[in-house]
């Protein structure tokens, strides 16, 4: 009888054990599905960031292009300047050789 009773106790003590075993599984599970959830959520929060950033730059670009095109403009206009001077300064180099002469 107590042999029966023994089997009985050990049969409950293993059932119980394997209650438990089954809970850890499934908590187990939930925290790695709860980490894999939150880690997709950062990663996606993050990449969303970057594309938001990365939308800026064609304007960036865009604008850098104007000044770029515009101080071509200045630079453009700068060297004809430059040579109205020179030819200035020859024609009265010029005229001064023939009042020299």
């Amino acid at each position: 009888a107590e042999a029966k009773a023994a089997r009985a106790q050990g049969a409950q003590v293993l059932k119980r054990a394997e209650q438990m075993e089954l809970r850890l599984d499934r908590m187990e599970s939930t925290i790695s599905q709860t980490v894999t959830d939150a880690i997709q959520a950062q990663v996606s929060t993050r990449i969303d960031a970057i594309a938001s950033e990365l939308k800026t730059v064609p304007g960036a670009v865009s604008r850098m292009e104007s000044e770029l095109n515009a101080a071509k403009g200045t630079i453009g206009g700068l060297v004809d300047d430059v040579k109205a001077l020179k030819d200035d300064k020859e024609k009265m180099l010029d005229a001064a050789k023939s009042m020299e002469a």
